[in-house]
């Protein structure tokens, strides 16, 4: 039985979580949705938008700052609020939950769904959640 050097098993590890990273990277740049992600005090701590997106979602995401608290992302504050409640079963349940909203806006309204997806620690504890966000 063959066993694997410490380098080897480093190479080994980096490789796979490259090939990890790289199929994120290809499934991010595939949609037209917006992506953000929330920790556990519902501060932003990353979010993807495709550059070349002619989604209606390109808006939103110039309020979506690293560190910044969702509260200020500037959605109306009933949707915040399905927003809020959505995150907290989705962390209560360890399920995805699934939302439709709209807003008006230009002399519009445009609809929405989004998928808000709880994250956990190592111990199991809520992490905060991955939201897909996309135009419908």
């Amino acid at each position: 039985m063959t066993s694997l050097t410490g380098n080897q098993q480093n190479s080994f590890d980096d490789e796979i979580i490259f090939r990890q990273l790289e199929v994120m990277r290809s499934t991010l740049e595939s949609m037209d949705d917006l992506v953000f992600v929330l920790d556990k005090n519902l501060c932003f701590s990353d979010y993807y938008n495709h550059p070349q997106s002619s989604s209606a979602l390109n808006g939103f995401s110039a309020a979506f700052h690293t560190g910044s608290h969702f509260s200020e992302a500037g959605f109306p504050d009933e949707v915040y609020a399905l927003f809020i409640d959505s995150i907290k079963k989705a962390a209560a349940n360890k399920n995805t939950e699934r939302i439709s909203f709209s807003v008006k806006a230009f002399g519009g309204e445009f609809f929405y769904q989004a998928k808000l997806s709880p994250r956990f620690s190592l111990k199991n504890n809520f992490d905060g959640v991955t939201v897909v966000l996309r135009d419908i």
